[in-house]
């Protein structure tokens, strides 16, 4: 069964983001801290999103992973952040793919964003801990973002929700603490998430990757097979 680790939803977070407006565009009172607020509207919005993500195909940009291969995978998603004065740099939470599962769809807020995919390692020794290896996506741009590495032992703590304040600094919202200077310390570290344009995505506005032994590959639908990749399911 797919893990949805609430941060992941993040594409529906940050969709929710998009709609409510940037923080400077939203108005509750004279008195209101209007970044307070634009989360609070943010966060309303991506949690009704959540709800449709599970039962309907949500016309948005949007990635999908079909994972075939013998190895649990973990989707991490970033993109460009409306911010009051600007946009700012966004990275979100790990989605647990396993073995022989399909993430579904993860919206995102634009058709310019950013992945990562992790394939686990086990260690095969009870005492020492598993470990990842990123996936590569050959001919893709690549971008850094401040990320949080999975906690691999406990899978309902994937969540994080890092976003470059204005300032330069790095602020995880999901846990309500700023980033350690540099983003290198306590599981935070720079990492390169590869670039997805409009012209990756298919007919549906999907990102579809698909993963086995041998590697991953984007695949969109097609006249030969037009079920999104959201909907598809590994050959026997």
């Amino acid at each position: 069964m797919v893990n949805y680790s609430k941060a992941m939803i993040a594409g529906s977070l940050a969709l929710g983001l998009c709609l409510a407006g940037s923080p400077g565009q939203v108005r509750a009172s004279a008195d209101a801290d209007l970044k307070e607020v634009a989360n609070e509207a943010a966060v309303a919005v991506g949690d009704l999103l959540l709800e449709q993500l599970k039962t309907e195909w949500l016309p948005v940009p949007k990635a999908s992973l079909l994972n075939c291969g013998d190895r649990d995978l973990l989707l991490s998603g970033a993109f460009y952040l409306p911010g009051p004065k600007n946009e700012t740099l966004s990275a979100m939470g790990w989605f647990d793919v396993p073995a022989g599962d399909n993430s579904g769809s993860l919206p995102m807020p634009s058709d310019t964003f950013f992945i990562r995919i992790e394939a686990v390692e086990p260690s095969g020794d009870d005492d020492t801990p598993d470990d990842t290896k990123p996936v590569e996506l050959p001919g893709l741009q690549t971008r850094e973002f401040c990320a949080r590495w999975p906690a691999l032992d406990d899978l309902e703590d994937l969540d994080y929700f890092v976003s470059e304040e204005p300032d330069g600094k790095f602020f995880d919202r999901e846990v309500g603490l700023a980033v350690p200077e540099g983003c290198g310390e306590d599981g935070y570290e720079m990492m390169p998430f590869y670039q997805i344009d409009a012209s990756d995505l298919d007919e549906y506005d999907e990102l579809g990757i698909q993963c086995d032994n041998d590697g991953c590959k984007i695949v969109k639908a097609s006249e030969e097979n037009p079920v999104p990749v959201g909907f598809r399911e590994c050959p026997n």
